[in-house]
């Protein structure tokens, strides 16, 4: 997946500067939108500089931008990678031409960077000690922009201690800790969330609730209610529940709960039972021989505009994605058309690559069927 976005949004392997495009996916402009944020959260450590561009990276340690060449210097489009300002003899520091380029204070800064000349230039994460990136520091650090204060005050960090220490399975841990922190998907919540839903009405008129949160609270009250040691269930309030249904014992609330739940879903399974149900297969990819590469090739067609698109990948024998091309088309008739041209483009491909053993793997049958009888499509 990522070597197939690579391939089509930024082939020269420069993720921060990308190009415009207008046909863009839906999910690479998700991905794509939080790029500013991981720029500012990384940077750059020094090797051999033959990765880093200086006007458009972030190096410099004691910067949080890339830097900018002085007040009057014209030469500085002369340079683009780091290594250009090395001596071509010494491989250190070039001080002339650092003074040519920067202000005092960044020549300083520039100066008391190491480099390492049989090491590669590499990206490392900021948030994170090891400088390897991980989903819970960038997490955890897009909360606090969003928010602008602490994740957890110190009250409720004595609350979770305590929460996390009870002797309980950690499945019912959970429950109180959702409750807490607010993330049930009760009606309340889920309102703030998603507009129109209080106008909805609720599966419960006692609590407000849809099927699928009974269905949950009453599972887990269910666990909470069978501890023996009361204790704990006065840690989760299960003391004062019986309120909360009225007049209604526990017990005789869950079993009318359930049985009003399994008749929403016998009505719900029987709408779905008159729908038509189409038989699917699936099919796993097969790997060539040792000496072959297969490429697979896929064509579409939206006959509204007349455009379409091309999507082709090559693999060898141990699964590994070797080339990915996405092609946009403009001027289709028909799915035959998007399909030929993506057959097209693979053949053109495999000549350019200079391949010899190839297998060519296309979903469309009458394609096949005409290439392998030498018929026409017609």
């Amino acid at each position: 997946m990522a070597k197939s976005l690579q391939a089509k949004y930024f082939s020269d392997g420069d993720l921060f500067n990308l190009k415009k495009k207008t046909n863009t996916t839906w999910s690479w402009r998700s991905l794509s939108s939080k790029l500013a944020f991981l720029q500012a959260n990384s940077c750059w450590r020094l090797g051999n500089g033959k990765k880093i561009l200086i006007w458009k990276n972030r190096w410099i340690l004691g910067l949080s931008n890339p830097p900018i060449p002085k007040l009057g210097c014209t030469s500085h489009q002369k340079y683009k990678f780091v290594h250009g300002m090395f001596h071509q003899n010494s491989g250190s520091w070039d001080i002339h031409i650092l003074q040519e380029l920067f202000e005092a204070n960044k020549v300083n800064l520039i100066m008391g960077l190491h480099i390492h000349n049989r090491c590669e230039d590499r990206l490392i994460w900021l948030l994170e000690k090891n400088d390897s990136f991980s989903v819970k520091s960038a997490y955890r650090k897009m909360y606090e922009e969003q928010d602008n204060s602490e994740l957890v005050g110190p009250r409720m960090i004595k609350i979770y201690k305590s929460l996390w220490k009870m002797p309980l399975l950690p499945r019912i841990r959970q429950f109180p800790w959702k409750v807490v922190s607010s993330l049930l998907p009760i009606r309340d919540i889920l309102s703030s969330k998603i507009p129109g839903i209080a106008s909805v009405r609720p599966f419960c008129e006692l609590t407000g609730h849809e099927a699928g949160s009974m269905t949950f609270m009453l599972r887990e009250l269910q666990l909470m209610t069978s501890a023996e040691e009361p204790s704990l269930r006065v840690a989760y309030g299960m003391t004062d529940v019986t309120k909360l249904f009225r007049t209604l014992t526990l017990e005789r609330t869950i079993l009318k709960a359930r049985s009003f739940i399994s008749e929403h879903l016998t009505q719900n399974n029987m709408q779905h039972a008159t729908n038509n149900r189409v038989c699917c297969r699936n099919i796993c990819w097969l790997p060539p021989p040792v000496d072959v590469v297969t490429i697979n090739i896929d064509g579409s067609y939206l006959n509204s505009n007349n455009t379409g698109g091309i999507g082709l990948m090559v693999r060898n024998f141990a699964g590994e994605q070797q080339v990915a091309e996405c092609i946009y088309l403009t001027g289709i008739r028909n799915a035959e058309q998007a399909e030929c041209m993506g057959l097209w483009e693979t053949v053109n491909l495999a000549q350019r690559l200079k391949l010899e053993n190839v297998h060519f793997e296309l979903d469309a049958k009458t394609m096949v069927e005409a290439v392998n009888n030498k018929a026409s499509i017609d």
